[in-house]
């Protein structure tokens, strides 16, 4: 073997080695920045008094609790949709998502307080395309609902 094919061949690892580490910088900063979008995200949906009024009214049975008006359940919903959007474009891992949102998002569709935000909105999916698009991503079809 001649210097030269030596050199080639220690060119070449380098240039495998770089792509490597290139490749792993790549997944650190795109790990960072959907921790970051997911942060934001978090602090919005914790943050907003009209989604955490769906929130409450989903999670409480409480006779008292004030139903939330068309405006709350639509911002709820838009919420869902941004992060179907986000899915979409593979900025957040479906289980972060899951994780973080998913539990009062399957409560709108599972429970009877949930169908009676639906009919208060006339809930068409066909006219939501990222909400069926976050569904779809997250595996989830829902059953009856529960009573």
């Amino acid at each position: 073997m001649s210097i030269g094919s030596i050199a080639e061949c220690i060119l070449a690892i380098m240039a495998v080695c770089a792509s490597v580490i290139s490749l792993i910088e790549y997944q650190g900063h795109k790990e960072k920045e959907n921790n970051k979008l997911l942060s934001q995200l978090n602090r919005r949906y914790l943050g907003s008094s009209e989604i955490q009024k769906v929130v409450r009214y989903l999670r409480d049975f409480d006779a008292d609790n004030e139903k939330p008006s068309s405006y709350e359940v639509e911002l709820f919903l838009r919420f869902f949709e941004e992060l179907g959007v986000y899915m979409r474009k593979d900025n957040l891992p479906v289980e972060d998502v899951r994780n973080f949102f998913n539990y009062y998002f399957e409560r709108f569709y599972t429970t009877e307080r949930g169908d009676e935000l639906r009919k208060q909105i006339n809930y068409n999916e066909d006219e939501l395309p990222y909400i069926k698009d976050y569904k779809k991503r997250l595996n989830l079809e829902y059953p009856k609902i529960r009573r």
